[in-house]
């Protein structure tokens, strides 16, 4: 299915399978519909819904911001967000967005093709918690060969957002923002952690700033940023698969 519009799609009820589309991009697969280079929103309230899937034909690709506000043990996998269905081609100012409350939530997952393609992830607000995202390329392109380039941040939890796991022990992400070639004119971060009231957050397992198998660089300014008062973020751990590879080949590599 090909969906667009302002706001192309809103999923307000419970129990939802949503698999096989696109959205903000037309047929051929390679042209944005109207309105998605301006703003385009795909929101989701609710409960217990699936997206994807880890079969091909179960991606949807998403060519605008993806927003869960209030919405409860979402399934999210093998879908592409900010990323055009070539899995190569980034788009500025679009990612996958939880806030207002938005819990219990499975962003990825452990299993062969449950992971998703996404720009960037924002995690926001007070009440949102216990989110687990595993199995991820965030900030890279799908072959996790190179960064998209496009965003300052891959991974941004902020404004009271607490208890939530980038990786863990089953399954770490793949994250980074740099791309080869590319020269940068601000800070360009993998994970950034902050605000007061930004507490108990966990990020294990991960590999930032290398590819998928940890022997190239792919590049950050900076590996890991915690700062304005957020606290008790657990990064790495004693246990085994919670450590995680930080490689910032353009600065620093974790910082508070």
């Amino acid at each position: 299915n090909i969906i667009a519009g302002l706001v192309v799609f809103q999923i307000l009820s419970t129990n939802n399978t949503v698999a096989g589309n696109y959205f903000g991009i037309g047929p051929d697969g390679t042209t944005l519909v109207e309105n998605v280079l301006v703003e385009s929103e795909f929101v989701v309230r609710g409960n217990l819904h699936t997206f994807g899937g880890p079969t091909d034909s179960a991606r949807n690709v998403f060519a605008g911001v993806v927003d869960f506000q209030d919405a409860d043990s979402i399934t999210f996998q093998n879908n592409y967000v900010g990323v055009m269905p070539d899995g190569e081609t980034g788009l500025p100012f679009k990612y996958l967005q939880l806030g207002g409350g938005s819990n219990n939530s499975l962003i990825g997952g452990d299993g062969d093709g449950e992971g998703n393609v996404i720009a960037n992830i924002i995690i926001r607000d007070t009440g949102t918690s216990g989110n687990t995202f595993e199995g991820n390329l965030i900030g890279l392109n799908a072959s996790g060969t190179d960064g998209l380039g496009i965003n300052d941040t891959a991974i941004t939890i902020r404004s009271g957002a607490s208890g939530n796991s980038i990786g863990t022990p089953a399954a770490g992400n793949v994250i980074s923002t740099a791309k080869s070639g590319v020269p940068t004119t601000t800070n360009q971060v993998a994970i950034r952690v902050r605000d007061t009231g930004t507490d108990g957050n966990f990020i294990q397992n991960n590999i930032i700033g290398l590819n998928p198998t940890g022997d190239a660089v792919v590049g950050n300014d900076s590996g890991i940023v915690v700062s304005t008062g957020a606290s008790g973020t657990l990064i790495g751990g004693p246990g085994i698969d919670e450590g995680n590879v930080i490689s910032a080949s353009l600065g620093g590599s974790s910082r508070g």
